[in-house]
């Protein structure tokens, strides 16, 4: 995983997905798995980067955590929605937060999907196969 990635210039073709988690180890633990299923990824490990690299680089999927160092991963769903560049762009969710009511947020938010922590990788995999239409 590179984060100096960029799909524009790259050559590598195929689905690209931005991976917005703070936590490192996440992050590249999932990114490897990703990646060991032909979809690219590019990571940001704040909201703020996430969202300068989801207008920059336009990813297939945003798979967005909800807890952020800098803000609200609801406030990031939000700018996403409504920014032209990006509004069309499918969010997954992945997050520890599980409390009653999230994933119907989620929903009306317009998010694909939503998945809670600790998530298995094949999980996490399917779903963005099927946010994509593929696998």
């Amino acid at each position: 995983m590179d984060e100096r990635a960029d799909p524009r210039t790259s050559g590598a073709g195929g689905n690209w997905i931005l991976f917005i988690e703070d936590r490192p180890d996440d992050s590249e633990l999932y990114a490897e798995r990703l990646q060991a299923v032909g979809l690219n990824v590019i990571t940001a490990p704040t909201g703020a980067q996430g969202l300068a690299k989801a207008v920059a680089l336009q990813p297939s999927v945003v798979v967005l955590d909800l807890m952020l160092p800098d803000v609200d991963g609801w406030d990031v769903c939000e700018q996403l929605r409504s920014e032209p560049r990006t509004s069309e762009i499918p969010v997954v969710i992945l997050t520890a937060r599980f409390e009653r009511g999230l994933r119907q947020r989620a929903h009306d938010l317009g998010c694909a999907g939503y998945l809670t922590k600790p998530c298995e990788t094949q999980a996490l995999t399917s779903e963005i196969q099927r946010v994509l239409g593929i696998g």
